[in-house]
């Protein structure tokens, strides 16, 4: 993932051995008390926090160099770097097994990333949502642009055709009057030059 990591000499705590305390205790208040004793209250430069989220983004929307929507890889991605950045939490590089047994914990998935995060970290939530939204918008626009650039294209091949046509039609025109009605010809050339004006 990302290769800016703050490296603070803190001391870490596996996800195993944190459930394993977490789920030992019996209050709601020890819970509290037991994500509180993991939490990590500091601030993540803007451009730092812009470089995980685009990260974030590239790599679960992004595939071989064209967008292919992913947004439960978005979901793990995000929730690896919140606990990265903001908990003791040593959590692996291959996170889907931790994922599944934070997740296991009614609620738990929540308290960390949300509930009792420093605030810095409800601003990297913030910047991630909003960034999201871009970062969409900006895919939207991009089809959009496509879209437009093909519609061009086949109006243009369409005035094309019609010139070549045009060109064409007195030859087309002289040597029809030998095999067919004039006025069937005329009918029919003007349904083909009307068909492309609309087009």
């Amino acid at each position: 993932m990302s290769k800016i990591m703050n490296n603070e000499n803190i001391e870490k705590i596996s996800v195993a051995d944190f459930l394993k305390k977490y789920d030992e205790v019996e209050s709601a208040d020890d819970r509290k008390a037991c994500i509180k004793e993991i939490m990590i209250d500091r601030y993540v430069p803007y451009s730092e926090k812009v470089v995980y989220i685009n990260e974030i983004l590239n790599t679960a929307h992004i595939k071989d160099g064209k967008v292919f929507w992913n947004h439960a890889k978005e979901l793990i991605l995000y929730m690896w770097t919140v606990l990265k950045l903001y908990t003791k939490l040593d959590v692996s590089d291959d996170f889907t097994k931790e994922y599944d047994q934070i997740m296991k914990r009614p609620g738990l998935d929540r308290m960390l990333t949300h509930q009792y995060i420093p605030s810095d970290g409800l601003l990297f939530r913030g910047l991630m949502y909003t960034k999201g939204e871009d970062f969409n918008q900006n895919m939207n626009n991009d089809y959009t642009q496509l879209t437009e650039a093909v519609s061009l294209g086949v109006l243009k091949g369409a005035e094309m055709v019609l010139d070549a046509l045009e060109k064409v039609l007195p030859d087309l025109m002289n040597a029809a009057q030998m095999s067919m009605d004039i006025k069937d010809l005329e009918g029919i050339t003007n349904a083909i030059q009307s068909g492309f004006k609309e087009a």
